[in-house]
């Protein structure tokens, strides 16, 4: 057989191999960087962001084939206390329908990448579906952040997605404006 067959039959097969038992990169492809908070989420999910109030701001991400799938970031300028706005957050779901019920599987002191936070693990049941999620919240570059991670599978959760999410997240240090030139 001609050496230059050869020689495209083996890099054929070595691509094929690298794509089939892992040699692929496994790292989100598409980047969200709002209002200083950066981080990195599958090509196959989609992403809007809001600006809610002159200091709040909104973006959520999810997976394009199934909006069960999502996570919401919420955040606002200046530092509040986390545990409050984990348990308002949790009221809100609980109290915008009747039909809504939400239980609280466990609390705990975690990280989210880098940062020391709160963290709800929940389940929400409505009619005939449900669909569990994780929420944290901490403070961190001079904002109160929320970070939801929520699906209908339960096992989604401890999937890579999320946790390339989590280990990208980055919140900018805001800029001291204070300073002035000498």
């Amino acid at each position: 057989m001609d050496t230059l067959i050869k020689g495209f039959i083996i890099s054929v097969s070595i691509i094929l191999l690298q794509s089939c038992f892992g040699g692929a990169s496994k790292t989100p492809d598409n980047e969200m960087s709002f209002h200083g908070v950066y981080f990195k989420y599958p090509s196959y999910w989609k992403s809007e962001t809001e600006v809610v109030a002159e200091s709040a701001y909104y973006i959520k991400c999810e997976e394009r084939f199934s909006s069960g799938t999502m996570l919401l970031v919420s955040f606002f300028e200046g530092e509040s206390e986390p545990a409050e706005l984990l348990m308002n957050y949790l009221d809100g779901v609980n109290e915008s329908s009747e039909r809504v019920n939400v239980t609280t599987k466990f609390f705990s002191f975690r990280k989210y990448g880098n940062y020391d936070c709160q963290m709800v693990n929940y389940e929400i049941s409505a009619l005939t579906t449900k669909s569990y999620g994780n929420a944290y919240t901490f403070n961190a570059g001079g904002k109160t952040l929320l970070v939801v991670e929520q699906s209908e599978r339960h096992y989604d959760l401890k999937h890579d997605k999320f946790k390339n999410i989590q280990n990208s997240f980055i919140v900018d240090q805001p800029v001291d404006t204070s300073l002035s030139e000498e």
